[in-house]
């Protein structure tokens, strides 16, 4: 996927579907800028989270952040509960009149500490915490 490779920040929204499912896997994460963050918005299973594991640990990618892993909470064995930069965050399917204003503020600020060169911040859990 060529448009991985320049990207600083990639962000994942598609829906889980039989062509979507494992659509992120070691190639793909491979292919992505080091330095660079995934975001996925999305359900689990269309990023392998075995793969992202292998590029969070060496430290290719900055960070990525779950919305929803495969299996939640999320197991003692994921492979992203001891990943350096992973934050994995429970979905939220109860909405108030402010989530999505909210929402649209703690992704702004993550965008901006990124730009910036900061660490991505998260008001959700570590993973394997």
């Amino acid at each position: 996927m060529e448009p991985l490779s320049p990207s600083d920040m990639v962000v994942v929204t598609l829906p889980l579907t039989a062509q979507t499912a494992g659509m992120t896997d070691s190639e793909e994460n491979s292919l992505m800028r080091p330095g660079s963050a995934l975001i996925v918005v999305c359900r689990g299973g269309i990023v392998e989270e075995g793969a992202l594991a292998e590029v969070l640990q060496p430290g290719h990618l900055r960070g990525a952040e779950i919305d929803a892993p495969v299996e939640e909470p999320l197991p003692a064995d994921n492979p992203l509960g001891g990943s350096p930069g992973a934050v994995v965050n429970p979905p939220n399917s109860t909405t108030t009149p402010g989530t999505a204003q909210r929402g649209r503020a703690i992704m702004l600020d993550h965008m901006s500490w990124s730009v910036r060169g900061g660490r991505l911040r998260s008001v959700g859990r570590r993973a394997g915490r």
